[in-house]
């Protein structure tokens, strides 16, 4: 099978996040050599990736004028989109960042299968936090994405909880979603060494026991509640701890 995924977000801040890293994670496995698969990645800006197995993908450049309109830069990727497809037989297209502002949204693409993947709906959800203080063309671009949504051919969301949520926020019919969760890394199931793991504490001034949270600041890691359930936690088990 021919696929073509959408490669924008390796030119984005999301490569530091969650996204960039799922992004990743899922090239690794489809150039792992194990599959027949033909991997084409779409860029808009010359890209290369290194460290994703025996069998990488195809790099492939779109042609769009960097200096032009944001609609127009979009119609112009979305043709080198439509050409790739017809040069290389593309079979299916995967989106997996269609709604970041940071990256041109080219929709449902002809002559091919057409995926997105949903991560979540966190500004529909929590609109004062998020969409109303968005400037009106930023807010109008992301609404724009919602209603292209149900256009794809098939949306794959992260967990039920986005599914559930796409299903209440959008017009996106439920047969066209599939919940398929993110993985773990292996690495995360290696248990460190007790050496390492007394170095690590020493470093840090860590006690023998405590709890870590590694998520950011931002509002939608609900750090608020968190701090409350660590409250709880203390007075319930007298537990002596700082924060670092």
């Amino acid at each position: 099978m021919n696929i073509l995924i959408d490669g924008q977000t390796l030119h984005t801040r999301e490569m530091h996040r969650g996204i960039g890293r799922y992004f990743l994670e899922v090239l690794k496995r489809l150039s792992d050599g194990t599959r027949e698969d033909r991997i084409f990645i779409a860029t808009v800006e010359d890209a290369h990736i290194y460290g994703l197995g025996c069998k990488p993908p195809v790099m492939l450049k779109a042609p769009v004028d960097a200096g032009a309109d944001p609609d127009l830069k979009a119609l112009q990727y979305r043709q080198g989109l439509q050409d790739m497809v017809s040069k290389e037989g593309i079979e299916v297209f995967w989106n997996p960042n269609p709604l970041m502002d940071n990256v041109l949204f080219p929709g449902r693409l002809e002559g091919c299968t057409s995926m997105a993947t949903v991560h979540d709906l966190i500004p529909l959800k929590f609109p004062g936090q998020y969409l109303d203080r968005l400037e009106s063309g930023a807010f109008d671009d992301y609404i724009d994405r919602l209603t292209r949504l149900p256009l794809l051919d098939g949306i794959i969301a992260v967990s039920k909880a986005t599914r559930d949520d796409l299903l209440r926020y959008t017009s996106v019919p439920e047969q066209k979603i599939t919940v398929i969760y993110e993985g773990v890394d292996g690495m995360f199931f290696d248990r460190p060494s007790q050496t390492d793991a007394d170095e690590v504490r020493y470093r840090y001034g860590l006690p023998r026991d405590f709890l870590f949270s590694f998520g950011g600041e931002n509002f939608r890691k609900n750090n608020d509640n968190l701090i409350r359930s660590f409250a709880i936690l203390k007075k319930k088990y007298s537990m002596n701890w700082r924060k670092n």
